[in-house]
């Protein structure tokens, strides 16, 4: 058997896995979701041991919780770039594959925090959700196919996670420099979201040329949802002074009850760390 009939060979099993699952998808979507609302549990009760914790506002409490979720789901996305690397270097096409497993795993996160937290989304965080869900509806209900340019999204969004993650940081870090780093975050995020634009804008033009204008419609709307978040994201980081919301928040809050940083043994004494 040759490379091409060992090649033709996997993605055929890889892709029987995918629709499998998907002709599965009312008892994947439960499983998923159960075990991320478990996860969601556990990740509550130790964000109650956060600086400040119950300073915060419902709002921003829920999106602490929420960005760690989507955090400890980014390395399933961030397995995207094997999957690139395997159709560069080799051939292998395990999008579809790929699409119908990861991806779906990690929408489940957004799944689960658009049925909990409704109807108090904000609304960026509810146009976002959207364009998770329509871009899943796309695989389990109609029918798509799992193409690279989806992993090259998904990738990015793992990417977005993670610094979604980070920047949380501002509303319970106690020192600004940390602070700063945390926004900073969110700005190296401008070229990965140009470029998830730009796959999502190829994404409606393939969808033109296969004569598909549902897909064509359900993306255009999904590219909208997507540059009008990342804007009113930007706007909000640029914007942000980490100085004075430190002074209005996390240095009054620690004048009303300062933290104590708990005694360690080091090198048999007893010592505070700064």
């Amino acid at each position: 058997m040759d490379a091409m009939e060992e090649t033709t060979d996997v993605e055929l099993w890889a892709n029987r896995i995918a629709d499998f699952l998907i002709s599965m998808r009312l008892t994947y979507a439960i499983v998923l979701c159960s075990i991320l609302n478990i996860a969601r549990v556990r990740i509550e009760a130790k964000a109650h041991r956060k600086p400040f914790w119950e300073h915060l506002s419902e709002r921003h409490q829920r999106t602490v919780v929420g960005s760690e979720l989507r955090f400890w789901t980014s390395p399933i996305l961030l397995s995207g770039v094997i999957v690139l690397g395997a159709l560069v270097v080799a051939g292998f096409d395990f999008s579809h594959f790929w699409v119908c497993t990861c991806l779906i795993i990690a929408g489940a996160a957004d799944l689960i925090d658009w049925i909990g937290r409704w109807p108090a989304l904000p609304f960026d965080l509810w146009y976002h959700h959207m364009g998770v869900l329509l871009l899943l509806v796309q695989f389990g209900d109609f029918g798509a196919t799992g193409q690279w340019q989806v992993v090259w999204l998904g990738v990015g969004v793992g990417l977005q996670s993670i610094a979604n993650h980070m920047s949380s940081r501002v509303y319970y870090t106690q020192e600004v420099p940390r602070m700063q780093e945390a926004v900073r975050w969110q700005h190296a995020m401008v070229p990965v979201k140009i470029l998830n634009m730009a796959a999502l804008s190829w994404r409606i033009y393939t969808a033109f040329v296969e004569q598909a204008p549902l897909f064509a419609v359900l993306r255009a709307a999904m590219l909208f949802g997507y540059a009008y978040t990342a804007v009113h994201a930007h706007r909000f980081w640029f914007r942000f002074d980490c100085a004075q919301y430190h002074a209005t928040h996390q240095a009054l809050w620690f004048q009303e009850r300062p933290i104590v940083r708990p005694p360690v043994l080091v090198l048999g004494r007893t010592r505070t760390v700064p």
